[in-house]
């Protein structure tokens, strides 16, 4: 047991290192997602403004009426753009802060991309079953299974190049 709590001690680098990310990388990260909706949302030429923006949570309101597939884009556009933030960070950085941000960032959009409650997954599979019938639900569970993939393989790319 004291051997644990000395290595723990011993890398309280690590530690402080570790929180940084976490609180900057889920912050910076939430900022990232709801631009990322409003970019699509203005591309496709929709006003849209932002509605309470917290370190855990915020909200991009469009203003007017999008259709399913104007919806699916802009749902699905807040955890694409982490996933492909996320990827360039831990692949084109040698720094471990910036990576391990990126890391925060792949976990930020694949939790955001389930289907469940409140979240983008929700809207999306919403809309894609207004759009496609029930092949929705598997368009919206695909998402999600597709995120987890291509974070799974980054993160393991982390870790593996961590360890060496």
């Amino acid at each position: 047991m004291w051997e644990t709590t000395n290595n723990v001690w011993n890398n309280i680098d690590d530690l402080i290192c570790g929180a940084i990310c976490l609180v900057f990388g889920w912050g910076s990260g939430t900022l990232g997602h709801e631009w990322f909706h409003s970019i699509v949302a203005t591309t496709l030429g929709y006003a849209v403004t932002f509605g309470e923006i917290t370190l855990t949570t915020g909200s991009v309101f469009v203003q007017g009426d999008m259709s399913s597939i104007e919806t699916i884009l802009v749902a699905g556009a807040g955890s694409l753009g982490l996933i492909i933030a996320g990827v360039m960070l831990i692949y084109s950085s040698h720094n471990k802060m910036l990576r391990m941000i990126g890391v925060v960032f792949l976990c930020r959009a694949w939790i955001d991309a389930l289907p469940l409650c409140d979240l983008d997954g929700a809207i999306l599979e919403h809309s894609a079953c207004s759009a496609m019938g029930s092949a929705g639900y598997v368009i919206a569970w695909a998402f999600v299974i597709f995120e987890v993939l291509v974070s799974g393989g980054a993160i393991a790319h982390v870790i593996k190049s961590d360890a060496s």
